[in-house]
């Protein structure tokens, strides 16, 4: 709504707009015409490849993302990998992300079925995860995150079961830093593989 009445107003000469993968067909339709309509020059920045879109943007390869993490585990020798992730199943970012894993796990050929993929509703996912897993003696030997923060809460969770990083469990976060109050602000220390 801001960037609209903006546009309408004409202060401004150009935007660039960030979108989730939800807003695409939306902007696609209603923003991206409104913008050229009034000769406004915009570039979309996104997190998706999947969707077209008729007008100039930036974004970021997810599947690639979920390739490189688990290439990366598996080159270190991991084969059991947990993959922790926010329940967001039906977005584009989700499944290009589990796409580029079942690559990684096929190309390297490594059975899938040794990942085991995670859900929850915020950040201390990957910190519940860890501790439940290890309560019933089944921690994988590594963890892809789906984000930075998740993977720093799985570390902490690993940490408090005196569990080494990366020694005993190698934790790779993905897709970035998010806000996420829940999380000690001295966790962002930790040194993190990320992708």
């Amino acid at each position: 709504d801001k960037a609209i009445k903006m546009v309408k107003s004409k202060r401004i000469d150009g935007l660039l707009y960030v979108l989730f993968a939800n807003q695409i067909t939306i902007f696609n339709r209603m923003v991206a015409p409104l913008f050229k309509r009034n000769n406004i020059a915009f570039v979309a920045i996104h997190t998706t490849s999947q969707i077209p879109m008729n007008f100039h943007n930036v974004g970021y390869n997810t599947q690639k993302v979920g390739y490189l993490a688990i290439e990366h585990l598996i080159k270190l020798g991991h084969r059991k990998i947990g993959f922790i992730s926010l329940d967001i199943k039906k977005l584009p970012l989700f499944k290009e992300l589990v796409l580029g894993i079942k690559k990684a796990f096929a190309d390297y050929r490594v059975n899938f079925n040794n990942c085991q993929i995670y859900y929850g509703t915020d950040s201390l996912i990957g910190y519940n995860t860890v501790k439940k897993l290890a309560k019933q003696n089944k921690l994988p030997t590594a963890f892809f995150c789906f984000n930075d923060y998740i993977a720093l809460s799985a570390i902490r969770g690993l940490e408090e079961l005196g569990v080494r990083v990366p020694q005993e469990v190698a934790i790779v976060g993905g897709t970035g830093l998010f806000n996420s109050p829940s999380l000690n602000k001295t966790m962002a220390l930790q040194e993190l593989t990320t992708v």
